[in-house]
This record gives structure tokens, C-alpha cells and sequence, in this order.
């Protein structure tokens, strides 16, 4: 293999990896959020702001320092070693949120909205105030997840969810897991690999959790 080849594979590999790795943080965020423990704002704000980056020509324009990935990182990693007992259910939404995209992409006229939606809110997220986003978050998922027919059940506790501040930020995430769950499609994954290729996932992502910036 030549090593601009080389080089080219091992990239994508990492991107995909990035992507596997934003989606499980979005799946565990979504199990803190519901059961009322504590969302680090950098791990909730990396995945928002990348959700709005759709036309970015790099991980680390989505992402930034790999840092803002470690939560995703290390979960997945110890989710593919079924070594965390704890990280059962974030695997669960895991996998009902790859489903749930595999739906979207069906459905090109809720693709469409999507696009829509997210354009509109682009031109005020950087001035909307932390919970402004989430409420704006939600109601696209509403608008457009929400009209597939198929629902997501977050198991929780229930007084947390009934908060509606809580509800705006699990929509909030669950949508930005969707989106890096195409994401992660879009650069070759599928649900099967995690089965098949997890020994290779697990060191690309060990690779990734020593690196200083994504590529």
C-alpha cells in the first residue's frame, strides 16, 4: 500500500471513528441528562455546534481539540469491550438512534425540512442564550424526527423529565445524535462493524484519545 493511501485510509478511519465517538456521547448525555447527572457544557456544546456545521471539510472544524471527544471516546471504547455495565443503556439509545437515522434517510422530505430548519436557526444560534438553543434544538426535532412515527424511549427519572428545560435538552441530543449517527454512515460505518471490526475501532479510538488535534 502506498503511503499517501496509507495515509488517506487511516484518515478516513479517524473521521469515522470521530463520528462513532460523537454519537455515543450523545447517547450517554442523553442517560446523564435523563437521570439527573452532570452534562460537562463542553461535551453538550461540542456536539450542538457541530450539529450546525454541515458543510465542514474536516473533523476538527467540527469537533475542535480531541478533548471535546473524550467522553465519546472512552465510552464507546469501554462499550465495544463490554466493560462498563453502566453504559448499557446509552448503548441501547446507540443503537435506536442509528435506526432512527437509517429511517430519516428515507423519508427526503423530512431530510429536506431538516435542512431548512437548521438554515433558519443558523442565521441567530450564535446569539441564542444556552437554553434558547436547546428549546430551538427540540422544536426541529419535533418538526421533523418526531413526524417518522418511530420514537426514541428515554427511561429516566421521571420528575427530571417532566422538567421541561430537561425534555428540550434530551431532544436537543438525541437530534444531535441522529445527525452524527448519518454522519458516521455517511463515512462507512455500519451497525455490523461494531460486531465485526470492534477490535480495529477500539485502536483507532485509543489513537484518537492520545492525539493533541483531530484530522
Amino acid at each position: 500500500m502506498y503511503p499517501h493511501h496509507q495515509n488517506t485510509v487511516q484518515k478516513r478511519e479517524n473521521q469515522r471513528s470521530c463520528a462513532l465517538a460523537a454519537l455515543t456521547q450523545s447517547a450517554v448525555l442523553v442517560h446523564r441528562c435523563a437521570n439527573a447527572q452532570a452534562c460537562h457544557p463542553n461535551f453538550v456544546g461540542t456536539l450542538m455546534n457541530g450539529f450546525m456545521l454541515t458543510d465542514a471539510d474536516s473533523a476538527d472544524e467540527i469537533y475542535g481539540p480531541v478533548e471535546n471527544l473524550l467522553l465519546g471516546i472512552n465510552s464507546a471504547e469501554a462499550m465495544l469491550s463490554n466493560s462498563d455495565p453502566a453504559l448499557i443503556q446509552p448503548l441501547k439509545y446507540v443503537v435506536e438512534l442509528t435506526s432512527l437515522e437509517n429511517t430519516l434517510q428515507r423519508r427526503p422530505d423530512v431530510v429536506e425540512t431538516l435542512g431548512h430548519l437548521i438554515k433558519v436557526l443558523s442565521a441567530s444560534y450564535a446569539a441564542l442564550e444556552e437554553d434558547q438553543r436547546y428549546a430551538q434544538f427540540a422544536e426541529i426535532y419535533t418538526r421533523t424526527v418526531g413526524k417518522l412515527g418511530r420514537k426514541i424511549h428515554v427511561t429516566g427519572m421521571q420528575q427530571q423529565l417532566e422538567q421541561p428545560d430537561v425534555a428540550n435538552k434530551v431532544r436537543a441530543l438525541l437530534l444531535c445524535g441522529i445527525r452524527f449517527a448519518w454522519l458516521w454512515r455517511q463515512l462507512g460505518g455500519r451497525r455490523w462493524h461494531l460486531l465485526v471490526y470492534r477490535s480495529r475501532i477500539r485502536k483507532t479510538l485509543k489513537q484518537l484519545h492520545q492525539m493533541r488535534t483531530i484530522h
